[in-house]
């Protein structure tokens, strides 16, 4: 971080700052004059796993090598690692992450999305959003409608982050 100024900050917070070797991207927005927190969680901070075990478990992070890491460039010329699969076809895809709601601003709702880029024509995917205070979101969804070969936002749950609201939230998404 360039800390030269108190605007130069500002403009780095407004841009957008990585945290975690590129695994996480921190930034502020501003709405109604208050600024709020917000995250972005990269593939390479997730787990992935494309078997299950004997009574349908996901098997996190057993077969990486199915998976290629590459670099894209996004609209403000950062350039990420994403996660490509690289068989042809599976049979199951699940993803999960966990982020540590404390960092976030209080009294603000806030959404957790996967930002996915897929070709095959029938998807379905269920997600779950599982909150420190116990409740858990689920919903299932087709995704046929949605663009082939474009990165999409598949919306996994949203929640209130509260004053005394502490700990972590963890996402599932099952395709």
């Amino acid at each position: 971080i360039d800390s030269s100024s108190i605007h130069r900050i500002y403009e780095q917070l407004i841009a957008g700052i990585f945290l975690n070797n590129k695994q996480q991207k921190f930034w502020v927005v501003k709405a109604d004059e208050v600024y709020y927190n917000c995250f972005m969680v990269y593939a390479a901070e997730l787990s992935l796993a494309t078997q299950v075990d004997i009574d349908g478990l996901p098997l996190w992070n057993a077969q990486m090598y199915h998976w290629k890491f590459t670099e894209i460039t996004e609209r403000d010329g950062a350039v990420i690692k994403v996660a490509k699969l690289s068989l042809a076809r599976i049979h199951v895809l699940d993803i999960s992450g966990r982020i540590s709601i404390d960092d976030l601003s209080p009294n603000a709702t806030y959404a957790i999305a996967c930002v996915i880029r897929f070709d095959d024509n029938q998807v379905y995917v269920r997600s779950a959003l599982v909150l420190p205070n116990g409740i858990i979101q689920t919903q299932k969804r087709n995704l046929h409608d949605k663009p082939r070969n474009e990165w999409i936002r598949v919306a996994v749950g949203e929640f209130e982050r509260r004053s005394n609201y502490e700990g972590v939230a963890e996402f599932f998404l099952h395709f």
